[in-house]
């Protein structure tokens, strides 16, 4: 943590050992009134990790992931990864319940694997983002506190770890051997090819403000003049050639989920900045804002963000005249407990998701096998919640939930 070091170093996070490190917090800011992801992460870091639960039981999720049979989901709290099936799996076994329970599939602490006689480590401290890449038969997990992102084998065998100078990575993404890593706190988009395991920025904006003396998130509102003084700020920061040769995207402030929409765009959302862009694969340039949760209450807190297949996309109720087979982009508003899909033909919804349990919605994942699949985690509810939307019709009306939790 590039930030974190230089005011470890300038002494004023000496505070911070003095602070409870009970206090309930969640990992989003900045919202107002609560604590954030970052000061929880510096309260940890202070006093020691939690001891695990003796329970595989899901605690305050952070990212989904469908691989295969099994669905994936990261604890940030309990710096870990779980492993369930799928409702696909579940139903073919005759299971009323779509997983039978978690099991751990990485744990916290050191992960340690022999290369070529070397004994290579990373830490897996703050587990967030999930990818998987099948060709290699690996699963990518981002390590919030670390910096890194480990790479698994579908057994859990630890293989080794990505850095690239990553500060706080999240949301991961891939598309062919490339891997895009959401640098959160220096608001960089890093591309790393899996080949050489190099990575280089492809996009980069305002550095995440914190407030080390009362440890708080500084509020980022848009403003162009403070965006262009920041670039300034970034540049010197990195002071390389390759900061020279990224874009400067002035929206891209605390990027957090990713989704690749295509093969040649990249979605980012950013529950900090209230947004979520899209921005070109090729080039990093940015292509639009579309979603500004400023200005609608609905799409307030953009966090989750996943590909919408078809069935999906039909279930929202948009006024525009789309296609049965146009799909779209969810998004899950982490203040508004909703989730919705922006549609490819134009025009936003949120889907009819009715579960008490749908409470701080930050990720998304959709089984491509089991046409309108859709679950959701429910940070809040420390919950995974599976809904089916098939077949949804002109009321989008929710018709099927085989079960709305994984213990």
């Amino acid at each position: 943590m590039k930030l974190l070091k230089a005011a470890i170093a300038a002494g004023v996070l000496t505070s911070v050992y003095a602070v409870d490190v009970d206090v309930a917090v969640g990992p989003f800011g900045p919202i107002q009134g609560a604590e954030n992801r970052f000061m929880a992460r510096l309260r940890r870091d202070a006093a020691g990790s939690r001891k695990p639960a003796a329970a595989a039981r899901v605690s305050h999720p952070t990212g989904l992931l469908v691989w295969g049979e099994s669905l994936f989901a990261t604890e940030f709290r309990r710096d870990r990864v779980l492993v369930a099936s799928t409702a696909r799996a579940a139903q073919r076994e005759g299971s009323k319940k779509f997983a039978k329970g978690w099991t751990v599939f990485a744990d916290r602490g050191r992960h340690c694997a022999t290369t070529r006689g070397k004994v290579r480590c990373a830490r897996l401290d703050g587990a967030w983002g999930l990818a998987s890449h099948a060709a290699r038969g690996l699963l990518f997990v981002s390590s919030f506190g670390s910096d890194e992102v480990l790479a698994f084998s579908e057994g859990g065998d630890f293989k080794y770890a990505l850095t690239g100078d990553l500060d706080c990575p999240e949301g991961l993404a891939l598309n062919g051997d490339q891997l895009y890593v959401a640098s959160f706190l220096d608001s960089r988009i890093v591309a790393f090819d899996l080949s050489t395991r190099r990575g280089r920025t492809l996009s980069l904006g305002p550095p995440v403000g914190v407030d080390y003396e009362t440890l708080a998130f500084v509020p980022a509102a848009f403003d162009e003049p403070a965006a262009r003084a920041a670039k300034r700020q970034t540049e010197e920061l990195w002071n390389d050639e390759e900061s020279d040769a990224a874009p400067f995207v002035d929206r891209l402030r605390g990027p957090e989920q990713l989704v690749i929409l295509g093969n040649a765009t990249l979605a980012v959302s950013s529950l900090h900045n209230d947004s979520v862009l899209t921005l070109d694969l090729a080039t990093g340039e940015l292509i639009e804002v579309v979603v500004d949760g400023a200005t609608d209450d609905e799409l307030s807190g953009p966090l989750g963000v996943a590909s919408a297949g078809a069935a999906v996309a039909a279930a929202a109720d948009t006024d525009e005249d789309c296609s049965d087979e146009d799909g779209g982009l969810l998004v899950a508003s982490y203040r508004s407990d909703v989730v919705s899909v922006v549609r490819n033909c134009g025009g936003v919804a949120p889907l009819q998701l009715s579960d008490r349990r749908l409470r701080g919605p930050v990720a998304i994942a959709h089984d491509e096998d089991d046409p309108g699949s859709l679950y959701v985690g429910a940070y809040e509810a420390s919950a995974v919640l599976y809904f089916n939307v098939s077949d949804a019709g002109d009321e989008a009306a929710l018709l099927r939930r085989v079960a709305d939790r994984v213990m």
